[in-house]
């Protein structure tokens, strides 16, 4: 089986994750103005190009391109708008 992923893109993305209260219970209205002023949601990742869109970006950490059977791990899909920044450097695959 031939890999149709011969260029890989590695990537760094600064981009914002969704936040949910891990609490769930009732807050009062303090309480939710703090909640909506965190902003410890900001992540920042490594990880290669799988496969992207006009509205999102597929990122794997392991690529085994194994003749037999190739698999991939660490698939996360983020939707491009939550993107901040983006620096790409390109890597030959097999």
């Amino acid at each position: 089986m031939e890999s149709t992923h011969k260029q890989l893109d590695v990537v760094y993305i600064k981009w914002v994750d969704t936040i949910g209260d891990p609490e769930g219970n009732w807050k009062d209205i303090e309480q939710t103005d703090e909640f909506f002023e965190r902003d410890d949601n900001v992540v920042e990742e490594v990880g290669i190009v799988w496969s992207e869109d006009d509205d999102y970006l597929c990122l794997i950490s392991k690529w085994m391109p194994s003749e037999e059977m190739p698999i991939t791990a660490g698939r996360t899909k983020i939707p491009k708008r939550w993107i901040l920044d983006r620096q790409s450097m390109r890597i030959k695959g097999r």
